[in-house]
Order: C-alpha cells, then structure tokens, then sequence
C-alpha cells in the first residue's frame, strides 16, 4: 500500500482538493466564532501537519505549551470543535506527551 492509499478522507481515497478545501472552510469557521483562537492555532511558533486522519497542530513545549493549555480548554476548545464540524475533519493538538484529539469521523 503506498502512502495515497493509506489516506482516510471522508470519501475514503486521498484527495489533496479534499485537504484544502476542508482547512479552508476550518479556517473560515474559526476566524468567525473566535478571532482569538485562529491567532493561537495559526501562530508561527506552532507546527501543523496534514496527516491521514486529522489536521494535527503541534505546540512546544518550551515555547507554546501556555497557547496549547489556552486552545485546549473552555471556549477555544468549543471554538474549534465547531470549526472542525463544520469542515468535517478530525483535528488533533499535541504538545509534548499531551494530545488532544477532536475526533469526527470514524477509524
């Protein structure tokens, strides 16, 4: 199995079009309902991966590990469940050994 095979879109085959139009509508959602939590997710200091089965941001721990804990929780943390359900993608935060996963479609 190569790599294009092992994507997990919602149609179940690897389409990049899929990945740029579901972070576009992420980040349209996120931008609306919480300007604040668009500017963490989408800070320079923090890392993001396309991966199979998420959009997955990664937060340092010696540099980011207060705007991981702050997106992570409360209203942020609400902010981005609804932008993830509006662009029907899994989002995955990671900083050191924490993860979060907000996980909408199945394995």
């Amino acid at each position: 199995m190569n790599w294009e095979d092992s994507i997990k879109m919602p149609a179940h085959k690897y389409d990049p079009a899929a990945f740029s139009d579901a972070m576009a509508v992420f980040k349209q959602h996120l931008r609306r309902v919480s300007p604040e939590a668009f500017e963490l997710l989408f800070d320079p200091s923090v890392g993001f991966h396309y991966k199979p089965d998420a959009f997955e941001w990664t937060f340092l721990p010696f540099n980011s590990k207060d705007k991981y804990e702050r997106i992570s929780s409360g209203p942020f943390f609400d902010a981005l469940g609804a932008a993830a359900k509006a662009a029907g993608f899994n989002l995955r935060l990671k900083c050191g050994d924490s993860e979060t996963l907000i996980r909408l479609t199945p394995d």
